[in-house]
């Protein structure tokens, strides 16, 4: 019979089982495994914060309310004039390649024109920036946003009149749009990932982007949406092609920080040489009326427009303002004086938009006169499309009511 001897020294008897001793117990090296777990769980965790898109909304409401104080001109829901915008940072063709300010690309998409802008950017960039940064981290959100700011600006420049004024960080926004698309494709996300950053990615494209598609115009920059998408696109082909998909954020982000630190160094180059021409500008701006002055529709009494022509002469909605109330009183002849007045003085690019309601309504009294030699001159580029201005779309449409256009 077997026994199993426990507890006693010396050989074990013939016929017993011999069974090893048990090791002596030893600490598992649990200090150094639990720290590189926390410090994981810990980063992960910060990940998950979009710290850079909450930052990069209260740095843009800091700069509006800057904006709001140094302006020369606010108007009724906050929203600044022109004059004020071009002295502040504001980019156009004409002032960024004309005058050679390059500068402006770099303020302009931190600057906006009112509070609805801002807080529709504002919106836009929460919903985008969270999706985005905690998916790809800081450093390459940083990368994409400013990137694609500088893309929309040049966008800008290629699309629009020469001279059309914008600003704003909508082709920042719309570059977040173009990297979450191509990211959609990206393995590092599961299908039903994918697929709703692709849906996403074209339920906001949609309106940012489709009215290029039949030439709409107005107060909206499509051509920087464009430019910040193709920008945004860009950075997230390349995360497609070099992010293995196999680490939990792609490589490289504190170099992408970089990107941001330069960008941000480019704005503070044009704070300074904004700050170098305001004087005059704010000179030139007091020559305009206030936009808390501006009748609506630019329609005003006899009295009132005389004041406007007494007090700022050489603003050429002042002229349009009294030609106005001279069409109203039934003195056709000195509307179009005064209209022509209004024509001759906006040479500038930013009162473009003045000069061609000025030739439309000018045109109006020339047809009603049976003088179509001269109503087709005034109304040339409005009938026939080839004025890019954003009111030319809803001139053409009055002229054609009012039988000016074929």
């Amino acid at each position: 019979m077997t026994q199993a001897i426990f507890g006693r020294r010396g050989p074990a008897p013939q016929g017993a089982v011999c069974r090893p001793a048990a090791p002596a117990w030893t600490p598992e090296p649990e200090t150094e495994l639990s720290t590189e777990i926390l410090f994981d769980n810990s980063e992960r965790f910060l990940g998950s914060l979009p710290l850079i898109t909450v930052g990069t909304i209260l740095l843009l409401w800091v700069i509006f309310a800057l904006e709001t104080h140094f302006a020369f001109d606010v108007g009724k829901g906050g929203v600044l004039s022109t004059l004020s915008l071009t002295a502040l940072g504001a980019a156009s063709r004409d002032l960024v390649i004309s005058q050679h300010q390059a500068w402006r690309l770099f303020l302009a998409p931190l600057l906006h024109n009112g509070v609805s802008h801002i807080f529709g950017n504002s919106l836009a960039l929460a919903l985008l920036g969270y999706f985005l940064e905690i998916r790809v981290g800081r450093g390459w959100f940083l990368a994409v946003f400013f990137v694609s700011a500088l893309a929309g600006g040049l966008g800008s420049m290629i699309g629009n009149p020469p001279g059309i004024v914008t600003v704003g960080a909508s082709g920042a926004i719309t570059g977040l749009l173009g990297a979450v698309f191509m990211l959609s494709f990206h393995s590092a996300f599961d299908a039903q990932q994918n697929k709703a950053m692709r849906r996403m990615a074209l339920r906001w494209a949609v309106p940012a982007l489709g009215p290029l598609l039949w030439g709409a115009q107005g107060h909206t920059d499509y051509s920087a949406h464009l430019g910040g998408a193709l920008g945004g696109a860009s950075i997230g082909f390349f995360l497609l092609a070099s992010w293995d998909g196999q680490s939990y954020r792609p490589a490289h982000s504190k170099a992408m920080s970089l990107v941001a630190a330069l960008f941000l160094c480019g704005s503070t180059v044009g704070v300074a040489f904004a700050a170098l021409d305001y004087r005059q500008r704010q000179h030139e701006a007091g020559q305009f009326i206030p936009l808390a002055r501006i009748p609506e529709n630019l329609v005003t009494d006899g009295a009132q427009a005389l004041e406007f022509l007494r007090l700022y002469p050489t603003d050429p909605r002042s002229h349009f303002i009294a030609a106005r109330a001279a069409l109203k009183d039934k003195n056709g002849f000195a509307a179009e004086h005064e209209l022509k007045r209004a024509i001759v003085l906006a040479n500038e690019p930013e009162t473009k938009p003045v000069q061609l309601a000025a030739k439309a309504l000018l045109a109006a009294i020339y047809t009603d006169r049976h003088d179509w030699r001269q109503a087709e001159e005034n109304a040339g580029e409005i009938c026939d499309g080839s004025s890019k201005e954003p009111n030319a779309d809803a001139l053409r449409k009055l002229l054609v009511k009012a039988k000016v256009c074929n």
